[in-house]
This record gives structure tokens, sequence and C-alpha cells, in this order.
């Protein structure tokens, strides 16, 4: 019995190590906080001159601006002028003290090094990951020309969800949308290049584990008020771990809303939003984009995953491009899975970081709370779709 129980804590426990050390960190940081204050203009501006003398580069701070979207980090667009005359604007973005989802600017650092060369995400530049300039870590990338949503539609959807497109524009969108989930997931992993992301070789069913135990984890940590539902689906999640076939980058929050395009070309110029991205199994990404949340309906009453295909369309031409099939139950499994990921932020770390002031985003946050409530009933009919 001892050795069973022994067994049980110590899959539960299984977690990526950055990942773990990420959350324990989390633990330590808000404790000792008081309520969120934004950094600031000016703020940004000094510390990034005391940052750059710092790392030796000759670059003059210029205009700083605010930059809208996101719910977790602060951001700001920054120009930078260099002795030789030339220019370059960059995207600042720093942790807020809490947010819809805890993640590590190290990590994204990281992942786009890694990708910068092979796909399109913006050009990595400068991390801090200790948050001693600013008062918290923050990542410094590229600037990207192009827009997240029609002009037509701008601010009319929160955090990408509920864009809607249509014809030329939609198609190619959706054809360029599949074409780089599959270039993505093709990338072959190198362990020494992959810096701070862990790569869940331990056994077969690691890469579903670690996943269940870090939103898991995340629930125990930030919710405030019980919902039996979540301890249901987390203990069906644990006895349906599927077998990994094959690890690749996930990106994690792959949906529209998190990559740009040229509204005259209808050309993608960039993914964005790489916080949540790990090694792990393919069909995670898949499922994420197939959530009801970010879908729309089509002229003819369709739905439309990610406002751009149907899902039968998507998985059709994930298949064709990347001569992978798509396994039914693996996919069942992370459908269970993103829509619990999706509840615990919600219903948990949402309402932790509004309740505690701990993110500029406090209005936002409360408000994605309520969405919660429709992951929760998405769920239900996916585990019992899984005992028919």
């Amino acid at each position: 019995m001892v050795t069973e129980i022994s067994s049980v804590a110590s899959m539960t426990d299984d977690l990526e190590p950055s990942i773990a050390a990420m959350l324990h960190r989390k633990d330590v940081v808000t404790r000792r906080c008081g309520d969120y204050h934004p950094v600031g203009v000016e703020a940004v501006r000094q510390g990034l001159v005391r940052f750059f003398v710092q790392q030796g580069t000759a670059a003059s701070v210029g205009l700083v601006r605010p930059l809208g979207g996101g719910a977790s980090n602060e951001q700001y667009t920054v120009e930078l002028e260099y002795p030789s005359g030339g220019t370059e604007r960059m995207v600042l973005r720093i942790d807020a003290v809490q947010g819809v989802m805890e993640t590590d600017r190290q990590r994204e650092f990281d992942v786009l090094t890694f990708l910068a060369p092979r796909f399109p995400v913006p050009t990595p530049r400068w991390v801090e990951p200790l948050g001693d300039i600013l008062g918290r870590p923050f990542l410094a990338t590229s600037f990207v020309d192009g827009v997240a949503a029609p002009s037509r539609d701008a601010g009319t959807s929160v955090s990408g969800m509920q864009t809607a497109f249509s014809g030329v524009l939609r198609d190619a969108l959706a054809d360029q949308f599949v074409r780089n989930l599959v270039l993505l997931h093709s990338i072959p992993l190198d362990g020494s290049r992959l810096g701070s992301l862990g790569v869940p070789e331990g056994d077969p069913h690691q890469a579903a584990r670690w996943q269940v135990n870090w939103w898991s984890r995340v629930w125990r940590d930030d919710a405030r008020v019980p919902f039996p539902l979540v301890a249901g689906v987390e203990g069906w999640l644990r006895r349906h771990l599927p077998r990994q076939e094959r690890l690749v980058i996930v990106h994690g929050d792959y949906r529209t809303g998190n990559y740009l395009f040229e509204e005259d070309t209808h050309r993608m110029t960039a993914v964005l939003d790489w916080e949540l991205a790990h090694v792990g199994d393919p069909h995670e990404d898949l499922a994420w984009c197939i959530q009801r949340m970010y879908s729309t309906p089509s002229e003819r009453g369709e739905c439309l995953v990610t406002g751009l295909m149907t899902r039968e369309q998507l998985i059709s031409r994930y298949e064709f491009l990347s001569g992978h099939a798509v396994d039914p139950a693996t996919l069942h499994f992370y459908e269970v899975l993103c829509a619990y990921k999706s509840l615990v932020a919600t219903l948990a770390s949402s309402v932790r970081a509004a309740q505690d002031r701990h993110s500029h985003q406090d209005v936002l946050l409360t408000w994605l709370a309520s969405c919660g409530y429709l992951f929760a009933a998405d769920i239900i009919p996916l585990i019992e779709k899984g005992h028919r």
C-alpha cells in the first residue's frame, strides 16, 4: 500500500522542471506583493537605458508607447536609435504580478530563439528574467507589421475570441493557418538548443501527464471557491492519458488573435504569444483550435473553428499536409484537457489575479471568469462522449 501511494504521488508531482520552478516562484512573489501598479512609460524608458548600459548595447531609447492587447502582460512599443544611424522598433512585454495564465519570459525567449530561423515569429532581442531592471521580468522582440483582426472588426472581439472573416481573406488565412501549424510540428527537436524547455521522454505518457499536473497544480494554487467538477475532470484525465507517438513544439494557444496578417496581401506575417509553448503532443494544438469559445458561425451556419474552417476541414487538411494521421481518441483527450486548462485559467487564475489586484487587466480578468462556465459546460458532453 505504501508503495502504491508513493507511486501515485510521484505521478501527480511529475512536472516539467522549469514549469515547477515557475509555479514556485509565482507563489513566493505573489505572497509579498501589494496592489499592482503599471510600470509606466517613463520608468520603462529609464530602465531600458540602464539595461542597455549593463548589456554594453549602444542604443538610445526614443519614443515609448503603451501597446494594447493581451490578458496578462503589460506591453509597450519602444523606438531605438543606434550611433550608426540605424533605428529599430521593438515590443516590450512585462510580467504582471498575476494574470490569466502564469508564464515565464525566459521560456518564451528560448522558444523564440529556437524557432526564429525556421518559423515566422518576432525576433527575440533581449530577456531580463529576474525583474531587476523594471521590477518584473520582461522580454523584448522585434516589431512585426500586421493586424490581428480585420479593421472593420477592430475592438469588437476580446483576445481574439469570436473574430469573423469572410471570402478570399478567410480562405487565404485558413490555408496559411494550417500550413504554419504543420510547419511548426515538423521542426526537428534539438535538446541542446531548447534552453529551459524540458523534453517529456521519461515514459510514453509523460507529455500528457506533465500538462495535467501543470494545470491541476495551478487550480490548487489559485482557486478561490470549490468547484467539484474540476476534481472529476482531473481524475478522468489521469485515467485516460494517451501515449505520445511523436513530440513537437506545441504552441499552446494557437488560434485567431495570436497571429498577424497584412490586410492588403492577406499574408500572415508572424505567429505571436508563445508563452504557453512546450514540447508535447501535436494533437494538443489541434484540440485548442477547435474549442467552442474560438469558433464562429459561417454564412451557412457552419461552425468555423477559430473563425476559419470547419473542424473536418482543419483535420483533413492537417493530415494531408503533414502526412500524419490524427488519432480520434488522442484528440478527444486533448479536447478535454484544453477545456480543463481554459476552465482553470478563467475560474481560478483570472479570479485570483483580479481579486488580489495584481494585474492592470482586472476588468478583463473579471469578465473572463464568466467564460469559465462555458468551458465547464463543454467538458461534460466531451467526457460523456468518451463513454459511448
